[in-house]
């Protein structure tokens, strides 16, 4: 059906006792371990908005939109140290998506969507060092899809956006470890359905 607009919606209150949280942990020789512990309190809340608009029948964007607040409101980190107050790691506070979807009738098909999220914290004490910055990522696929199978050119990260996923700030040292993502890449594939 053309000029057809689908919105969905949510909010949220979560009100966690005894949260299951991993922080990583320096172990032998250096390496970097996960522990697996319990926050006594925390709160998250927030909403969610998507929509996808259908102008004609071949063609739909969708569109989202979401914000989340998370708060530990009670973590004994240690005997000497409580991180009541700060956010959750790898919890973005705003989040946006938007792309673009052609599917012809002959099995041409072209998508792209693009997504971009607000800096967060990769670990559990906020300290600027693992303040992971946001990021914006565009990816794009053209193809040919039949029956039982489909082809395509794909190019994901097309920004070429240099960020890191993992921040790690071992505790006495005075660098950062971590893990950066994927670059640019662009590429071929090939699926089959039966």
């Amino acid at each position: 059906m053309d000029g057809k607009l689908t919105v969905n919606g949510n909010v949220f209150f979560v009100d966690w006792q005894d949260m299951i949280v991993s922080i990583p942990t320096i172990g032998a020789f250096g390496t970097t371990n996960t522990v697996t512990v319990n926050a006594a309190s925390a709160r998250t809340h927030g909403f969610e908005v998507q929509a996808v608009y259908t102008p004609i029948e071949q063609v739909s964007v969708p569109l989202g939109l979401g914000y989340t607040h998370t708060e530990f409101t009670d973590f004994p980190l240690t005997p000497t140290e409580n991180i009541a107050g700060q956010a959750f790691p790898n919890a973005p506070a705003w989040s946006l998506s938007a792309g673009l979807d052609y599917r012809a009738q002959n099995g041409i098909f072209a998508t792209s969507t693009f997504s971009w999220r607000s800096s967060t914290y990769a670990q559990v004490q906020n300290v600027n060092q693992t303040r992971l910055q946001p990021r914006e990522l565009l990816s794009a696929k053209v193809g040919y899809a039949a029956e039982h199978w489909s082809a395509y050119l794909f190019g994901s990260n097309l920004l070429n956006d240099k960020y890191a996923t993992l921040l790690f700030l071992q505790p006495g040292a005075p660098f950062v470890t971590g893990n950066s993502g994927l670059p640019r890449m662009i590429g071929f594939g090939f699926e089959g359905y039966w």
